[in-house]
């Protein structure tokens, strides 16, 4: 059994899903933490004048877990009750084709009272998300201004149909 993190996480056994190889319950305890963490992040980070609707939660799902892999913080309605509200949020749109999700990055609010640094750095970690979903294979609206959050297009209904790794044509 490995022995607890310098955080006092017992990796494999605790749900935590930090650094370091597969221990504990090995790949498939893991890869079920996982789901678990994200499916609980999904219902906590959605915002906008739309819903998710069901046909996209699956893909919403594949983003959650991406974000999650890659170390990024999840934005939690729950716990920016509290103040701890930085982090990827899902922002639903309605768009004519249907509604789409972006990818939104809040800062911690002290930020934005900073003025010019908050719009830097926002779009800093809009190209991070970007990276990172396009590094996972989800397929992601070419966007005019990088900076821009990155809109999600969902999978294609076959694996071959989708644009992995990279960008999708688009508005």
């Amino acid at each position: 059994m490995a022995a607890p993190d310098h955080h006092g996480h017992d990796p494999g056994t605790d749900g935590y899903l930090g650094p370091g190889p597969v221990t504990g319950r090995g790949a498939r305890g893991w890869r079920e933490d996982l789901e678990r963490q994200s499916a609980y992040a999904l219902d906590r980070c959605i915002a906008g004048p739309g819903e998710l609707p069901p046909g996209l939660r699956a893909d919403a799902l594949t983003v959650v877990e991406s974000l999650l892999l890659a170390g990024l913080p999840v934005f939690n309605v729950e716990a920016a009750a509290d103040g701890d509200d930085n982090g990827v949020e899902l922002v639903v749109e309605d768009e004519p084709g249907g509604p789409v999700p972006l990818a939104v990055w809040r800062q911690h609010p002290a930020v934005s009272m900073l003025g010019e640094p908050f719009a830097s750095v926002q779009a800093a970690m809009h190209q991070a998300v970007r990276g990172v979903l396009s590094a996972y294979g989800h397929r992601l609206r070419a966007e005019q201004d990088e900076g821009r959050a990155p809109t999600i297009l969902p999978a294609g209904p076959r694996g071959e149909d989708m644009v992995r790794g990279g960008v999708a044509g688009g508005g």
